[in-house]
């Protein structure tokens, strides 16, 4: 055997520490990335340490999306190209001990996911390294489960979705830390790119579309945004759907030509099932649409099921049923017609007893529960109370839904919206002096001691409402710990359920005090009426439209603080067709005319 010097010489080397009694260590084998199917395994909570400059998370976490542009006439009615609302950041992510660097780190959210202090992200592997993949992705994303204090509605959401069959994206949880500080459980999402189209589609050329508060009608279409093919930006496709549903010659035969109509009955029905109501049947929003290039006809995907398994609907102006949403104009056109309405109630019936299976969803439910417990960042209370709601759905949802379905079905005559965009619906002004509580979670709107005063003066559609007798309350937001709340709390005439403004601020600006604006980053607000968490509940605007503040001329975040200031601000709305939105008690009432 010929032996190099050089290997003679290490071996020598090696030879005399061991005689000398040093310890000599093998190399430790680098940790494998882990499979496909690993990294999506719901009975593992991925461990994810994301390391970038702490300059560049300062950053993106600050970032945020311009409301009133999101929300504007303008992107309701055209392809309007807004600006760009966040930045990519390179840094390095480490998931189950293998590290890979240089990846893209970007903020996401809208609304309700929007959180300055748990952001959600984007990982985007190939970003920087053109191609580069990780257990077979190039991307994936992290969602905070802001609207779930239960953690396991989007995991179990997407598990009902899969069983019924209906393209879902696969979810499992992570424990996430940016530069070694723990932010918490996240929701680890499968990204809807052209992997996933693979997965279940006949190819990947078609148009992918993300529906955001927006409809197959004429002038909405720019409120669909292009995932791929951006530059061509061809909605040619969609003008055809909107063709179709036209209400003078929409007809079920021409909708079936450009869309899967017995899939999308399917879709529609599992989102009503595990009452997705933030869904594109209820809220039109929440899903991916995409042109299957060998059928020709649009096929719906899911996605955003963090407000499922008994959220209520808190932007209609009306308690909807159980058993069916039907407020965008294709589902409306379908429920309308008796053919496909029978169909839909049939495939509701299937779903009852092919999928709905009580035990298993609660078994998974325990097992969540189980993997993340030890780990969430959010109060022990919050957590229960958000599983306690979600097993109580599980088990009434079925005795619901067969009490409607034995009944015969009725067309769907409820309003829709008039239009996509919010408007101007009047201004608000209100005070309040009251002194701080450890929480607010399960307190009743009746249980104010006397020092927790208030008085509001509010116009809204052209009337005006004031109550100089108000309460005020102020403690930790009771669903988001990272925020402080201050809620006004009014009677106004002819409203049985209490008016409610209420305005949630960042706790490191609320201790700082000063004026805050109302720009949907360090505070939204909201007007609300009803109770939270009862189906009286509804938001009756939005106040975080940038152009409103909250002054806090006395703040803290002790027990007995005193807590004093003001509420200047304008509050925009959607309008309804049919729909009174110029009196208040319509809205109050929350019964939709029928």
């Amino acid at each position: 055997m010929n032996i190099s010097r050089d290997t003679l010489r290490i071996c020598l080397a090696l030879a005399c520490l061991l005689a000398l009694g040093v310890r000599v260590r093998s190399a430790e084998p680098t940790p494998a990335a882990p499979s496909n199917d690993e990294f999506f395994d719901p009975n593992r909570l991925l461990e994810v340490q994301i390391t970038m400059p702490a300059e560049d998370f300062e950053k993106l976490r600050q970032q945020h999306r311009d409301l009133g542009a999101e929300l504007s006439q303008g992107r309701g009615e055209t392809a309007l190209a807004l600006p760009k609302a966040f930045d990519w950041f390179k840094g390095d992510v480490t998931i189950g001990g293998v590290t890979v660097g240089n990846v893209g780190i970007r903020k996401r959210g809208f609304l309700g996911s929007d959180n300055s202090t748990r952001p959600s992200f984007n990982i985007d592997f190939d970003h920087y390294v053109e191609g580069r993949t990780f257990a077979g992705e190039a991307r994936f994303t992290l969602q905070n489960n802001n609207q779930d204090p239960s953690q396991v509605q989007q995991a179990l959401g997407y598990r009902v979705f899969a069983a019924a069959g209906v393209p879902a994206p696969r979810c499992n949880l992570a424990r996430v830390t940016v530069n070694g500080k723990s932010l918490g459980i996240y929701s680890h999402i499968e990204a809807v790119d052209e992997r996933f189209l693979r997965r279940h589609f006949s190819g990947t050329k078609g148009n992918l579309y993300e529906a955001t508060f927006g409809d197959f009608r004429s002038g909405w279409v720019g409120a669909f945004e292009s995932k791929n093919h951006k530059k061509a930006n061809d909605r040619s496709d969609l003008e055809r759907v909107v063709r179709a549903l036209d209400s003078k010659e929409g007809t079920v035969d021409r909708v079936s030509e450009v869309v899967d109509v017995d899939a999308y009955l399917n879709f529609w029905a599992t989102e009503v099932l595990i009452g997705h109501w933030d869904g594109f049947s209820g809220n039109q929003n929440n899903a991916f649409v995409y042109h299957d290039p060998k059928s020709d006809r649009f096929r719906f995907i899911a996605w955003g099921a963090d407000s499922t398994f008994g959220d209520s609907s808190v932007f209609v102006p009306f308690v909807p049923p159980v058993s069916v949403m039907a407020n965008n104009s294709l589902s409306r056109l379908l429920y309308n017609h008796p053919e496909t309405r029978e169909r839909y109630r049939q495939r509701m019936r299937e779903l009852l007893a092919t999928v709905w299976k009580e035990r298993e969803l609660l078994a998974e439910v325990d097992r969540i529960e189980l993997l993340v417990r030890d780990r969430i960042t959010i109060p022990k209370p919050q957590f229960d109370a958000g599983l306690k709601k979600v097993r109580e759905y599980i088990r009434t949802q079925r005795t619901a839904m067969e009490a409607e379905l034995a009944q015969p079905g009725t067309p769907w005559a409820y309003p829709m919206r008039a239009n996509r965009h919010f408007e101007f619906a009047g201004k608000l002004s209100a005070g309040f002096s009251t002194v701080w509580s450890t929480n607010l979670l399960g307190a009743e709107l009746t249980n104010f001691p006397a020092q927790h005063l208030g008085q509001l003066n509010l116009e809204y559609y052209d009337r005006n409402y004031s109550d100089k007798q108000a309460r005020s309350r102020t403690g930790i937001h009771p669903r988001h710990p990272d925020f402080a709340s201050v809620q006004v709390v009014a009677a106004v005439d002819g409203v049985t359920a209490p008016v409610v403004v209420s305005v949630s601020v960042e706790k490191d600006a609320f201790l700082k005090g000063g004026t805050i604006p109302l720009d949907g980053r360090q505070a939204i607000g909201y007007l609300v009426t009803g109770v939270r968490g009862t189906k009286a509940y509804r938001v009756l605007a939005f106040l975080s439209n940038g152009k409103g503040s909250i002054t806090l001329d006395r703040s803290g975040l002790k027990p007995g603080d005193e807590i004093g200031g003001r509420i200047e601000t304008e509050t925009w709305a959607q309008r309804w067709e049919d729909f009174d939105l110029k009196v208040l008690n319509a809205a109050g009432s929350t019964e939709g005319k029928r």
